[in-house]
């Protein structure tokens, strides 16, 4: 899993703050791009096949609706889209999961796929877990990489069927060798984990590194963490930041995160706070909850940046917001910072928080949008994914 892990660095007791740096580690979980709970936005990545990977241009949406009507399943796919994200029209979850079903029951598996991920977020339908496994199961025999992936999740995890983590990693497999790069990610770490097989951190390396040609940023990142740590590689910091920086570079926070880790603690590269800084930003921007802490540090310590409490105090906050591992550091942060301030100064900040709370969502669990080469869409991609061992 990867996870926000604490690193001792340069330990003050004079300012808490500026003794630790969050990092994001693998430990023992597995990754998969179609994780649909949580957030409205997976289900655009279900689609691919039939939007992006298709190399198909928006449609008007009368156009749609009257194909839709007419039973053209792919118009039936792009206006389920459509109403589900508000493309040229009122959002309407429940429309959309209504014409999502019209074309699943025709058999498209995108479609499929795309209700049983509804069934598990519980968006336009209620949830119902067993629901998305039959319509993922129906969809995989299709051999659709999507839906064998995600039901390879649930087959791991356990939700909505017996966990089976045999038949997990057979999913997986069979996805990851259609050249589906979030799958090719997954099986990595499974083989990084020992997941149902034999732990092989060079048999990782190498669906990571499968995965990393079509520019995926989450295998990117992987690499990075591969050479950072000298799992199934010969550990190699710059190798380690080449990859992280591919992955940074379009917009990876995770990746960002850890580039501002190594800066500001000199290691592979020479020590510059002020580029941690840079890095930690724009993780942080996007919800980053370790770099929002980072960020919190450099505020308050005046590292990289001049001292300045109140967004010491904004960024920790955030950060708590964020969950994960770093909730029992954060906590004495946040109060050692609040302590600064004056109440009014407080909660003024806190205010703040709510309003890019309802603007800027956390990437909660490590929901994050890559840019896909095939088109204008972003997918949601998470590295976070819990399930019993």
């Amino acid at each position: 899993m990867l996870r926000a892990r604490v690193v001792l660095v340069s330990l003050s007791s004079s300012v808490i703050v500026s003794s630790f740096v969050i990092r994001h580690r693998r430990r023992g979980t597995i990754d998969c791009v179609l994780r649909a709970g949580w957030i409205a936005a997976v289900s655009v990545a279900l689609t691919l096949s039939a939007a992006a990977q298709g190399g198909l241009a928006p449609s008007p949406i009368a156009y749609l609706v009257a194909g839709a009507q007419e039973g053209r399943v792919r118009d039936e796919v792009r206006l389920g889209i459509a109403l589900q994200f508000g493309r040229g029209v009122e959002p309407n979850p429940v429309e959309a999961a209504r014409w999502f079903l019209k074309a699943a029951h025709q058999g498209d598996p995108a479609a499929q796929t795309d209700i049983a991920y509804l069934y598990l977020q519980g968006s336009g339908v209620q949830r119902d877990e067993r629901q998305a496994f039959q319509w993922l199961q129906r969809a995989a025999v299709e051999k659709y990489p999507p839906a064998q992936a995600g039901l390879s999740y649930l087959l791991l995890s356990g939700r909505g069927v017996k966990q089976d983590l045999e038949s997990g990693v057979r999913w997986m497999t069979r996805a990851a060798e259609q050249d589906f790069a979030s799958a090719e990610v997954n099986l990595g770490i499974i083989y990084s984990k020992g997941i149902g097989v034999r732990q092989n951190q060079a048999e990782a390396v190498r669906w990571f590194r499968k995965a990393a040609r079509h520019h995926f940023a989450p295998a990117e990142f992987m690499l990075g963490s591969a050479y950072e740590t000298g799992a199934g590689v010969t550990q190699d910091l710059s190798q380690a930041l080449l990859w992280y920086h591919k992955a940074a570079d379009q917009g990876y926070p995770a990746a960002q995160n850890n580039i501002g880790a190594l800066y500001q603690i000199g290691a592979g590269v020479p020590q510059d706070v002020e580029r941690a800084f840079y890095w930690y930003r724009h993780a942080a921007e996007q919800g980053h909850a370790g770099a929002c802490a980072n960020l919190a540090g450099a505020y308050a310590r005046g590292r990289g940046v001049a001292r300045d409490d109140r967004s010491a105090y904004f960024w920790a906050l955030l950060a708590e917001h964020g969950g994960g591992d770093i909730d029992w550091p954060m906590n004495g942060v946040r109060e050692f910072i609040r302590d600064r301030l004056s109440p009014e100064e407080a909660r003024h900040v806190e205010h703040q928080v709510e309003d890019w709370l309802h603007n800027h969502p956390m990437a909660q669990e490590g929901w994050y949008y890559v840019k896909l080469s095939s088109g204008p869409d972003y997918i949601a991609v998470s590295p976070f994914f819990d399930f019993p061992q």
